[in-house]
């Protein structure tokens, strides 16, 4: 599905229909936002994965419509960090911090496990790949990655 904004604010976010399908869609979803930067021969293209089945399915659909001659790849997985209770849980018991922190630690190695996994996969099909782990908030983290 093609995302066709156009001015400032529309090349910073998805139109209404592509947020509306990527939203409501019961089936993998693929939005392309733009076509290549001028003066650039490959697109960059960005997958994120958290190790689950459907991020899984994304790579393997990447791999299978993607040209290894055009595109790099660049994974990456976000470990979230909590700082504040999720809305409309506020009042009920939090983790002590030493507890969150080790949670953050033990989602970090599985994050890095995710990521060495999908570039490997990649790799061996021929695509150029890099990736990365970033602790910060899902939105911020794919927004810098893709520009």
């Amino acid at each position: 599905m093609g995302a066709g904004n156009t001015g400032r604010l529309g090349s910073l976010i998805l139109g209404g229909v592509s947020t509306f399908v990527v939203h409501h869609s019961t089936v993998p979803t693929l939005v392309v936002h733009r076509s290549p930067i001028e003066g650039r021969d490959r697109l960059r293209l960005v997958v994120g994965t958290d190790g689950s089945a459907a991020a899984e399915l994304s790579v393997d659909t990447l791999i299978a419509v993607a040209s290894t001659q055009r595109c790099n790849v660049f994974v990456r997985s976000v470990v979230e960090p909590q700082t504040a209770p999720p809305p409309g849980l506020q009042g009920f018991a939090t983790v002590p911090s030493d507890e969150s922190e080790r949670m953050l630690t033990e989602q970090g190695r599985d994050a890095d496990r995710y990521v060495s996994a999908a570039p490997e996969r990649l790799a061996r099909a021929g695509f150029q790949c890099d990736g990365d782990v970033v602790r910060s908030h899902a939105e911020v983290a794919f927004l810098d990655a893709v520009r």
